[in-house]
């Protein structure tokens, strides 16, 4: 079982498919890697390298008493993108949760090794839920959208949380466009 041992020891689970330049993802609160398949597929399928990795407390990876918060994650994300991969030119995608680690990771190892990043329905940091939805868009990707610079938001009109499953096909095609970028 493919696996990467964190600074303070935690092993991760890592999902490595295709070859090429490498496309690392982070799945969202309460999933694991397993979440990216499809999307992996088809990433590997298009000649680039698939990486998804369960959390630490989820999946397959250990569940350690503490480390989850999202400096930590970050932390994590970056024992992937640096020891594993060795990335210089990595793409990093979030989903939900993940997108907050994407965040985290840009801000806290100033993107060291990435080229792109992809939020996919994404919680940032300190979110909180509201009554109507659990991740409103104008308080999450329209705000994400306005205060990164060069970034582009692709609305799904109408559209659940769980776009991974809900509008796959389009969330793959989409993906794989911005990755030809």
């Amino acid at each position: 079982m493919p696996q990467v041992t964190t600074k303070d020891h935690v092993r991760l689970y890592v999902k490595d498919w295709g070859a090429g330049r490498p496309v690392v993802m982070m799945h969202g609160w309460p999933l694991s890697a397993d979440s990216f398949d499809d999307l992996a597929m088809a990433v590997a399928d298009a000649g680039l390298r698939a990486i998804a990795y369960d959390r630490r407390g989820f999946g397959r990876s250990d569940q350690p008493w503490g480390g989850y918060d999202y400096d930590t994650l970050a932390d994590d994300l970056g024992s992937i993108i640096k020891e594993y991969v060795g990335a210089q030119d990595a793409t990093i995608l979030g989903f939900s949760m993940g997108g907050g680690e994407v965040a985290r990771y840009m801000s806290r190892h100033g993107g060291h090794g990435v080229k792109q990043a992809i939020l996919v329905a994404s919680v940032v940091p300190y979110m909180l839920k509201t009554a109507d939805k659990t991740v409103p868009i104008d308080t999450s990707a329209r705000q994400a959208a306005a205060g990164i610079s060069g970034s582009t938001l692709i609305e799904y009109d109408g559209a659940p949380h769980g776009l991974l499953a809900s509008h796959k096909d389009r969330v793959i095609a989409d993906v794989l466009q911005f990755l030809r970028a």
